[in-house]
């Protein structure tokens, strides 16, 4: 049976989801993630520009216009990544578009050019009412020498600098600064960080970003021609002649999404080959006890005692896999895999009470791995599916204990 808007969503203060989930609500903006905000709806574009000045004073500056955005008094939300085509005068068209429907609990993925889309669940989001508080900004940022993952707060000195007027919208800023020690980079000295942030409460969103480095380099981010008030309905529909590329391959085989669970791969499985899953795949390895796989099964697909939170995963229970390596499993994954990561259930997991899965790294730093005990994979899937949150984040909280059990 298909649960309602109110069943996905509870509508909760803004301590209460700052409470639950302050990684995923820092990140509740366009400009680092999306949460869904009730009763603000607006339309507007974001542009980004790159900066670097030279030793002898000469600058590079690269930028320009590259998203539209989009969102409902009910929280739906509508992201267009916008090109030029090559040789042409015309305004930007887009190149894919993201809708995502807490409503419907989905996430649609547009691919203009070819008039097909892709569905992905869209659970373990909190819907909130404005006034929004301020995120602290994150310092992640790109470099000449490579790209810097952020310092804790910790270890930042956090400046409030007020409110104020910025293209008619009241705004909070703060300034976060911080240093990147010596080596990080192969640097001789550490490399200053500075980023300076004007965020609406009224609307729950970054409205600039500048984030600046003693190496000279300058990054910005910025709405403009924000508009309150609703966009047109039509935005957050798929339009009727896109075609569904899963309900397709499935009537190519003769079958309907009816006819699936999402939560259990049942094709035919090739050691060789991870098959291409509707959610973050959950692939077992280990067969030498079925009742601590079943186990581990309901304690990755249990709600938090909240209720807010579960994993939207799909399992991949097949004898053809047991005993691969992580490294096999690694080489078996297809060139342009849907997923950004999967879970990996092997003979530690099984042997060990707590029960903790291997999370292997798919995109970024693939290979790349830690451990998390079974009854926190949903907000390892919730975040990592909706860019809340990067993976290193978890694997440097891993490493601090050995096993992610947390935060």
């Amino acid at each position: 049976m298909k649960r309602t808007f109110i069943q996905r969503l509870e509508l909760k203060s803004v301590q209460a989801v700052q409470a639950l989930s302050k990684q995923a609500f820092q990140r509740g903006s366009f400009e680092g993630g999306t949460a869904p905000i009730i009763g603000a709806a607006f339309s507007a574009t974001q542009s980004a520009q790159f900066t670097t000045t030279y030793l002898d004073g000469n600058r590079k500056v690269q930028g320009n216009i590259n998203r539209r955005l989009y969102r409902d008094s009910h929280g739906r939300i509508r992201v267009e990544d916008l090109f030029t085509p090559a040789g042409s005068t015309d305004n930007p068209v887009p190149s894919s578009i993201a809708i995502m429907d807490p409503i419907a609990g989905n996430q649609y993925r547009l691919q203009p050019q070819q008039k097909i889309f892709n569905t992905v669940p869209w659970r373990g989001v909190l819907a909130i009412h404005p006034p929004v508080s301020a995120p602290t900004p994150s310092t992640r940022m790109a470099l000449p020498s490579g790209y810097f993952h952020g310092a804790p707060e910790s270890e930042c000195r956090i400046i409030p600098l007020g409110e104020q007027l910025l293209d008619g919208l009241e705004v909070v800023g703060t300034r976060v600064e911080c240093s990147i020690p010596i080596g990080a980079f192969q640097n001789q000295k550490p490399i200053d960080i500075s980023v300076e942030q004007w965020f609406s409460p009224g609307l729950g969103l970054i409205i600039q970003t500048t984030r600046r480095s003693s190496m000279g380099t300058e990054q910005s981010n910025r709405l403009e021609q924000v508009v309150q008030g609703e966009p047109d309905p039509a935005l957050f529909v798929v339009p009727p002649d896109y075609t569904d590329q899963v309900a397709a391959a499935l009537a190519a085989r003769g079958r309907t999404p009816a006819a699936i669970n999402p939560a259990y791969y049942s094709e035919p499985v090739e050691a060789s080959r991870l098959p291409e899953t509707p959610a973050a795949p959950v692939v077992r390895t280990d067969f030498s006890d079925q009742a601590a796989w079943e186990a581990i099964r309901d304690e990755i697909q249990q709600k938090t005692p909240q209720g807010f939170f579960k994993a939207s995963v799909t399992f991949i229970d097949d004898r053809v896999l047991e005993g691969l390596s992580a490294g096999r499993l690694l080489t078996a994954v297809p060139k342009n895999y849907r997923h950004r990561f999967m879970f990996v259930v092997d003979s530690i997991t099984v042997a060990t009470p707590d029960h903790p899965v291997l999370v292997m790294d798919l995109r970024a730093r693939a290979g790349t791995a830690f451990r998390a005990v079974s009854s926190v994979c949903y907000t390892i899937e919730n975040n990592l599916s909706m860019a809340n949150m990067d993976f290193d984040e978890f694997a440097r909280a891993a490493a601090r204990t050995g096993v992610f059990r947390g935060f």
